[in-house]
Order: structure tokens, then C-alpha cells, then sequence
């Protein structure tokens, strides 16, 4: 999308319309980029609006969550006990082939991104992540009164 800042921006604007009283948040993958420079630009570019409009970067890839949440997955999609390492999830490049490791190359974006999100323990991803742990921080800003 941010190669297409245009698409981007048309986007915003028509979900802050619908968001009347509420906001919009932008998840977006920081791939090599510093996810903080692209949190704040796009944050200043994309507030006027009239919706709040918070941005947030997974660290590298939105696959870094779930490898930080790797033990919270032990049992399921193939994932087995021991799992390797989950400490600095956010420093490891090709998260989607370190996933399908751990699954014994069987990742699918399109087929287990909705469900490993929805059975993730986000406490755990939370602990693990510090760009998770940015993200839920944003959200809360969407929701304070």
C-alpha cells in the first residue's frame, strides 16, 4: 500500500465516512522499512479526516505475531513441542517460511492467517512482540472515550 499512497489515502478517507464517532486503523507489514518512521508519517498524513486514525507495523511481517505466539499453537496445524526460540521474533527475516518450518512447510497465507489470528493467545503475542504490543496500544487510543 505504500507504494500506492493513493490507494491508500482513498481507503482512509472512505472508511473514516463510516467511522462516524469512531476510527480507522491501519495495519500494514514495515517489511525492511523502520516501522516507527512509517507509523508517524502516515499517521500525521492520514489524520485529516475528521475519524481518528491510528497506523501500526508488524516488524517485518504480520507472520512475526504469530511466531511470537508459537507456543500458545503447540498441537495445532503440525506446530510441535519443543518450539524454537520465540525471543526476538521481530529481527527474524522470512517470518512466513520460519511459520511454515514450524508447521513443516505447510503455511498458507490465504488458507491460515485468518485462523492461527483467531486462535493465537494474544497475551502471549503481546509478551513477545514489541510492534504487537504498539498495535494494541493504537487500538486502545481508538477505543478511549
Amino acid at each position: 500500500m505504500l507504494k500506492r499512497p493513493v490507494e491508500l489515502v482513498r481507503a482512509v478517507e472512505l472508511q473514516s465516512r463510516k467511522a462516524v464517532g469512531g476510527g480507522v486503523l491501519v495495519l500494514l507489514d514495515s517489511d525492511d522499512d523502520d516501522p516507527m518512521m512509517i507509523e508517524q508519517g502516515l499517521g500525521r498524513e492520514l489524520s485529516g479526516f475528521g475519524a481518528s486514525v491510528r497506523v501500526a507495523c508488524a516488524v517485518r511481517e504480520y507472520e512475526a505475531w504469530f511466531l511470537a505466539g508459537l507456543p500458545s499453537l503447540i498441537g495445532k496445524y503440525g506446530i510441535a513441542s519443543p518450539v524454537t526460540s520465540v525471543d526476538d521474533v521481530e529481527s527474524i527475516r522470512d517470518c512466513k517460511g520460519a511459520v511454515g518450518r514450524a508447521m513443516n512447510g505447510k503455511y498458507s497465507e490465504v488458507r491460515h492467517q485468518p485462523a492461527m489470528t483467531a486462535q493465537v493467545d494474544l497475551g502471549v503475542v503481546r509478551e513477545n512482540s514489541t510492534s504487537f504490543a504498539r498495535l494494541v496500544a493504537r487500538v486502545g487510543e481508538l477505543l478511549a472515550p
